[in-house]
């Protein structure tokens, strides 16, 4: 997976838009571009997994015991066959970068942080691209849809990363507060269907971060624009 970051994507996650800035800061943002190219280490797992359906219309995953609690997670996953059930991190040297420009230089922290913001999800859009190629022609798939969205419990975080081995196989950690470590790391599950994919669910009005969030303010949104 070659990686690259988006020096427009970085901007519009620093919030950015159409305007003019220094030539000090394009070159500090080049730098963190680069720098995060040279100590991130990414790794990603995930699995494929057949969908159940019972008698009552709820969906289930075949293998495990992961849960799909909530509205919403069984409104997306309404007509898949299979869930893409996925984790990916940028690594602890990233952590550590971020931390030290979090003391020392908070100008570099924010570039770095926008970089990573970036990078994590070219990473994930890779892990689609190779579920893809895998699964071959005939198959549709809805956007990554993670713990916290909507009514899907953040709570979940644990058992995603536990049903994916995260921790042996990326380093992947939860907080007992559900938060990812390393910072720079997404869970997320997709779902595979063979019918064209239509989503009902609004992710900005789900979102938690809705009431104050710069993008949707602009008319636009933090995602993947490939989501």
């Amino acid at each position: 997976m070659k990686l690259e970051i988006n020096k427009n994507e970085v901007l519009r996650y620093l919030g950015y838009k159409n305007q003019e800035y220094s030539q000090e800061l394009d070159l500090i943002i080049d730098e963190m571009r680069e720098e995060i190219i040279r100590i991130a280490d990414y790794r990603y797992t995930y699995k494929i997994v057949e969908l159940n359906k019972n008698e009552a219309g709820s969906i289930s995953l075949k293998e495990g015991i992961l849960p799909l609690t909530g509205e919403n997670i069984q409104k997306h996953l309404l007509n898949s066959k299979y869930a893409v059930i996925m984790a990916a991190t940028l690594g602890v040297e990233l952590e550590k970068r971020l931390n030290y420009y979090g003391k020392v230089d908070l100008t570099r922290n924010l570039i770095l942080d926008s970089c990573g913001t970036q990078m994590i999800e070219e990473v994930c859009d890779g892990i689609e691209e190779e579920v893809k190629a895998k699964l071959g022609p005939g198959y549709y798939y809805t956007f990554r849809y993670s713990p916290g969205y909507g009514d899907y419990p953040i709570s979940v975080q644990k058992q995603l990363v536990n049903f994916l081995d995260g921790y042996r196989r990326i380093g992947l950690t939860v907080t007992p507060s559900n938060l990812l470590l390393p910072r720079k790391s997404v869970t997320a599950i997709m779902g595979v269907q063979t019918e064209p994919y239509a989503s009902e669910f609004d992710r900005c009005g789900a979102c938690l971060a809705r009431e104050y969030c710069k993008f949707r303010k602009e008319g636009t949104r933090c995602y993947s624009k490939k989501d």
